[in-house]
């Protein structure tokens, strides 16, 4: 019997698209999925409670808490979902000012917290006494400093938390785990709510403002003015002539050019031949 052949081997490039593992934003996300509604359907029956089986108003509240809990469920996962779409939208309109953000950001967290509430009460404050007339400014001024710096923060936050896996990823696998890592952590009870939003929201606006205020001090600054007080420019003294004492040796010597503070050049004297007999 003939041997059989073996197959031919792959090419490099099929291997490598094979061998490549799934990010993991993406595989935290699509266990997340899974995982949420296998847990709310075991969950529903034992909260109905014991003793209920066969009764028509229990099967009832399980299906109502199951299909509450699939809502949760989309609810949560369109809110991710919009959340991403909005990070990702701000870093590729305005590259280089969410990538400066994320720099300020990872330079002093506590800096830009700081900076973030203070800038947090002023704001408040303008708001309390002037009966908010002036929330068609303010409104739109704190969202701008709100969308950029959590730009910056996911930024910084998504390359925190993938140095941990020691994967040098581009910007957008920073940006995907960082705002997975942000919303979620957001969604803890109590912790999530006063803590970690808190403090995710005041810091990206201090990061923006300090980047504001850099972006001001790096501004080429204009050059002074040299008109007078009347607006017109004064006009230049002229230059120095020389005065020629009568029986000066040098009084043969031309004037000096106007506008120049030099004596023009004087042609050689002409010599005459040699006496030839």
């Amino acid at each position: 019997m003939p041997n059989p052949q073996p197959a031919p081997p792959l090419p490099a490039g099929a291997a490598r698209r094979t061998a490549r593992p799934l990010p993991a934003p993406a595989l935290a996300v699509f266990l997340f999925a899974l995982l949420l509604p296998l847990l709310a359907a075991t969950a529903a029956p034992a909260a109905a409670g014991p003793g209920t089986d066969g009764d028509p108003t229990a099967e009832g509240q399980a299906l109502h808490q199951l299909g509450g809990a699939l809502l949760g469920f989309f609810l949560v996962t369109a809110g991710f979902a919009s959340f991403l779409a909005l990070i990702l939208l701000i870093a590729a309109v305005a590259p280089a000012a969410s990538g400066r953000i994320a720099e300020e950001f990872r330079a002093g967290q506590t800096r830009c917290f700081l900076l973030g509430l203070v800038n947090a009460v002023f704001l408040t404050l303008l708001m309390v006494v002037t009966h908010g007339k002036l929330a068609v400014l303010v409104f739109p001024a704190l969202g701008f400093l709100l969308v950029l710096g959590l730009t910056g923060a996911c930024d910084d936050l998504g390359r925190r938390v993938l140095a941990l896996t020691r994967r040098d990823t581009d910007r957008l696998g920073r940006l995907a785990a960082g705002a997975l890592v942000a919303f979620f952590a957001s969604l803890v009870p109590v912790i999530g709510w006063f803590l970690i939003l808190p403090y995710l929201a005041l810091a990206g606006c201090g990061a923006c403002v300090s980047w504001l205020v850099a972006l001001r001090k790096s501004a080429p600054k204009p050059a002074a003015s040299a008109t007078g007080s009347g607006g017109a420019t004064p006009a230049a003294p002229p230059p120095p002539v020389d005065a020629v004492a009568p029986g000066d040796p040098d009084a043969g010597v031309p004037p000096r050019a106007a506008g120049s503070g030099e004596v023009p050049p004087q042609p050689p004297p002409e010599i005459p031949p040699p006496y030839r007999p």
